[in-house]
């Protein structure tokens, strides 16, 4: 990796062929008492892969749920529906007979 000062205080993630990384450079401050550190700069790199992976299965599962949910409600609304729909169609159909039965009286009496 190359040091940029341009990004000092940034967290900046970074994919390469070995992982994903995350990273923040700082600048040790000169009066720091450690000497090998005090006024450089210094670099902290995390692989966060198992993260990355942890966040792709809660994503698939996430989705995978919500449509087997969805699909659920769907099921669950159209069986609803037509159970009370039925009582309207047994009462249409009786209003048709009745309407039948009194035209074949008003035909032929």
């Amino acid at each position: 990796m190359k040091l940029n000062k341009k990004y000092v205080n940034v967290k900046r993630t970074l994919t390469t062929t070995s992982g994903t990384f995350r990273t923040l450079l700082i600048k040790v401050k000169k009066s720091n008492t450690n000497s090998s550190y005090a006024g450089k700069y210094v670099m902290i790199v995390q692989n966060i892969d198992s993260q990355m992976f942890a966040l792709k299965t809660f994503r698939q599962a996430l989705i995978l749920t919500m449509v087997i949910f969805w699909l659920l409600a769907l099921a669950l609304a159209y069986w609803l529906s037509n159970r009370s729909l039925a009582p309207i169609v047994v009462a249409w159909q009786h209003q048709q007979d009745f309407v039948a039965d009194a035209a074949h009286e008003l035909r032929a009496p």
